[in-house]
């Protein structure tokens, strides 16, 4: 079988890194697709993995233009060399390959961990095409649930369970001593596409833990992002090949990474995370509320957050109790690396036989329990999206729809100005507010590419009137327009960290 394996994330390389082998090793022709995202390009390497880099300049960047551009440059690439491969199957988690399963007839398998309301981008840009979604039974994906091909196990563990991970105290210790207590503390950045609006640690929230945790043994810090001056001492500097065996021999991870809290979970190590994913997760949600090995917090309960991290670091029964935990969800769940192999190996057999839940057991293994969803807390996302078509439909009907004699304004004057054209002022203030979601943050020129824009909207408006016969475009409305966006634009030239 000649199989591509496309991977966006370290995360999604763990999680197939065994099953490429496997799949090598049975003689299928594999070709692995891959990006510059974080350490992944530098794992491929290390591991001595053969792979296509598909990154764009624009990878760099995460505002929506961008990622929109880059769909285009990665679909345009990566349908090529499909075409050129010709797979008999694709799998991963991506946004190109089920448009290009669509058009070229192939099967794509999307791999996810996600709630669809969680990646909401995603879900509707990738689902609709993909031939199956391969997710935890405990993931939700709304009307997509149709597609569903649930297990009962996480991605974590296809990398992380002891069958296929052995923590190494010889490589730990070339990083930390493992006779002392270790806080390992992963702050992410905050720049994919469904993180706009979301929050985590900041660098007051972080030294506050460090004070908490320093009297009790060493910190440990691993970031996405740049790092505060006063942190850079804490910074670990590490092979990314090692980071799971050094997790193993810490006390407690802290931090706002999903993935790294989920990781740290599945070797039985406690996990505190604080952001504005707390109850949103269902993955998450099962490990903290049935197995108690993780546990999340939103910025709002920063109390309870820390609380928590003082607990754990003040227990004298160490991490016994969090081992017992872990043994009993890995009782619970499947072989989710031999699951991944043989559903792909044997594809499209595989998927009749996996709904067969008495055939996944005693082949897989894994608990009889019925599946239990758990109700999660609603994002923001959604509502922006939607406040922000409403904004732009409602300019659009006040610059089109005729206005009789009765509704004109320009008869009427305040403090000497004419009434529409501080009507048309009012309407593109909050302009630059509304759009600042096409540009997430760590994006270059961020502000001066809202405020250009916002003043290329605000004059877009206007020259509509020039198409339309009963509407009349004049210099002094696109000028009270241009005078909207400009007055709006104030905050964001001086409340940087907001924008």
């Amino acid at each position: 079988m000649r199989i591509v394996v496309h991977i966006n994330h370290p995360a999604q390389y763990h999680l197939f890194k065994r099953v490429i082998l496997q799949l090598k090793e049975e003689q299928h022709d594999v070709l692995v697709i891959a990006r510059n995202k974080d350490v992944l390009t530098q794992l491929l390497h290390n591991d001595g993995v053969d792979f296509i880099n598909t990154t764009h300049r624009t990878d760099r960047e995460s505002n929506l233009f961008s990622l929109l551009i880059n769909f285009i440059l990665q679909y345009r690439k990566v349908k090529k060399i499909c075409k050129d491969f010709q797979p008999d199957l694709m799998v991963g988690t991506s946004f190109t390959l089920p448009w290009i399963s669509k058009r070229l007839a192939i099967p794509f398998l999307n791999f996810v961990e996600d709630d669809a309301q969680v990646i909401p981008l995603y879900s509707r840009l990738s689902f609709p095409f993909s031939t199956h979604i391969i997710t935890p039974n405990v993931c939700q994906l709304g009307k997509w649930e149709k597609k569903k091909i649930g297990y009962n196990g996480y991605h974590e563990l296809a990398f992380l369970r002891p069958n296929q991970f052995e923590p190494s105290e010889k490589i730990a210790t070339k990083y930390v001593n493992t006779d002392e207590k270790n806080f390992l503390l992963r702050f992410t950045a905050f720049n994919a596409h469904h993180d706009y609006g979301k929050r985590g640690i900041d660098i007051k929230t972080a030294k506050r833990i460090i004070e908490l945790l320093k009297p009790y043994g060493r910190v440990l810090i691993s970031s996405e992002k740049p790092l505060d001056a006063a942190l850079d001492e804490y910074r670990l500097s590490i092979n990314p090949n090692d980071i799971h065996h050094v997790m193993a021999f810490c006390h407690i991870v802290i931090g706002d990474s999903q993935s790294m809290a989920m990781e740290a979970a599945c070797l039985g190590i406690p996990s505190v995370r604080l952001n504005d994913y707390a109850e949103r997760i269902s993955v998450l949600e099962e490990l903290e509320k049935k197995y108690e090995l993780t546990f999340g917090y939103g910025i709002k309960h920063k109390t309870d957050f820390f609380t928590r991290i003082n607990k754990i670091a003040n227990d004298p029964d160490g991490l016994k109790s969090f081992i017992d935990h872990k043994n009993k969800m890995l009782d619970d769940k499947i072989d989710v690396n031999q699951f991944i192999y043989w559903l792909v190996s044997q594809y499209p057999s595989s998927i009749e036989s996996v709904k067969d839940q008495e055939f996944i057991n005693s082949k897989f293994g894994g608990s009889n329990e019925g599946v239990e969803y758990y109700p999660l807390k609603k994002g923001k996302n959604q509502q922006s999206i939607i406040l922000l078509a409403f904004y732009f439909v409602m300019l659009l009907l006040l610059y089109i729809v005729p206005l009789s004699e009765g509704w004109r304004l320009n008869r009427y004057h305040f403090s000497g100005f004419r009434l529409d054209h501080i009507i048309h002022l009012l309407i593109f203030l909050p302009t630059t507010y509304m759009i600042s979601p096409f540009f997430l943050r760590q994006t270059q020129f961020r502000r001066i590419k809202i405020i250009l824009l916002s003043l290329m909207i605000a004059t877009l408006y206007e020259t509509t009137h020039i198409f339309v016969a009963y509407r009349a475009f004049t210099i002094e409305d696109l000028l009270s327009n241009l005078l909207g966006v400009i007055i709006g634009s104030i905050p964001i030239l001086f409340i940087y960290k907001k924008f």
